[in-house]
């Protein structure tokens, strides 16, 4: 057992130290699981008179096993981007747009777009047969729809963006919202 334990006839107390947790954090990562959960603090010591080994020894403990990577993923140099790998909205706004754009225009995505929009009048037009909508019809219908899409993607960015925020929220998209709507 690698855990230390007290134990007198009729009872059994399991703690942990810093290589009982060192011990855990290797298992953890040994196993593929994500992290780890550290149910209280106060068991450890704060300010480091007890162990001796500096304030929350197990906590530190667990932390320099998290971070030291195992064999397996430490020789996949991966890197994360640095933090001065930002983009501006403006950039993001311009290359979703574009693709966007070329999406809507591709045309091996016609079919799609015809298609779903045939089956959402369907699901919201009266189940008659005297209501039948042309081709050219569900068509119009079709651009009038991505167009709206795209409109209201681009003011949400530029609502954002004029809050001086760079994350879109839901608060965007109903501050421009209304206007969508009396636009079209």
């Amino acid at each position: 057992m690698s855990v230390p334990y007290v134990s007198s006839k009729s009872l059994w107390i399991g703690f942990d130290n810093v290589r009982s947790v060192t011990l855990k954090m290797q298992f953890l990562k040994e196993h593929g699981y994500g992290g780890v959960i550290i149910w209280s603090f106060d068991l450890d010591d704060k300010i480091g008179d007890i162990c001796n080994e500096g304030p929350f020894p197990l906590f530190n403990a667990a932390k320099r096993e998290l971070l030291i990577l195992p064999d397996h993923l430490a020789n996949m140099n991966k890197k994360c981007l640095d933090d001065n790998s930002t983009f501006s909205i403006d950039y993001l706004h311009s290359q979703s747009l574009l693709t966007t754009m070329s999406e809507i225009n591709n045309r091996n995505n016609d079919y799609i777009k015809v298609e779903l929009v045939t089956k959402l009048l369907k699901h919201f037009l009266p189940d008659d047969k005297s209501t039948r909508l042309s081709s050219d019809m569900v068509k119009l219908f079709t651009e009038l729809i991505f167009t709206f899409i795209n409109q209201a993607f681009i003011r949400t960015i530029h609502q954002a963006s004029s809050e001086g925020t760079i994350q879109v929220d839901i608060q965007h998209l109903e501050k421009i919202l209304m206007q969508l709507l009396l636009d079209f």
